[in-house]
């Protein structure tokens, strides 16, 4: 079986209050217009199975750009070792994911999710901005991924998307 793996990073966060603590920041106004932009684009293409998410404010709140444009209810993991996650910390968690998704949906945070992309397939060769997005798929089961083992098949950056529009 060959799987798909989307890694979403959050869309833009705010900065404007210095002294909140980083896993409650909002979303910027960008990243208000960019996440729905995004949204479509994945529902559009993909009809994932499982969704893991990052406990912070602005990975929970792109996600939900995306739960009403599914045609279904899916179920939603806020894990809290996808925030802050090295590359084989986020590998660890996407190997626990049962036998019978097809496409993993993984909303969450760079550095973390650059290099999983990098280290699995392939850097995208370009920037991995907020709200962009790799997919990737492998053959076989999701606890036997593995450096190396997938294809990036498609790369998005919703800012350089809706230039070219």
């Amino acid at each position: 079986m060959v799987r798909t793996l989307i890694l979403w990073r959050h869309a833009k966060s705010s900065w404007e209050e210095p002294g909140l603590p980083d896993i409650v920041r909002p979303l910027a106004p960008r990243g208000l217009k960019a996440g729905p932009r995004q949204a479509k684009w994945i529902a559009n293409n993909f009809c994932p199975g499982r969704v893991i998410c990052s406990p912070a404010r602005r990975a929970y709140d792109t996600w939900h750009f995306l739960a009403p444009r599914l045609p279904y209810s899916l179920p939603v993991v806020f894990e809290s070792r996808v925030y802050e996650s090295t590359w084989d910390e986020l590998l660890a968690v996407i190997r626990e994911t049962p036998d019978d998704v097809e496409q993993l949906l993984m909303v969450g945070h760079n550095p973390g999710l650059e290099n999983l992309t990098a280290v699995l397939a392939q850097p995208p060769g370009e920037k991995f901005a907020t709200a962009a997005c790799a997919v990737l798929r492998f053959p076989g089961a999701w606890r036997e991924v593995a450096p190396g083992s997938a294809e990036l098949v498609a790369f998005r950056r919703p800012r350089r998307e809706k230039a070219a529009a």
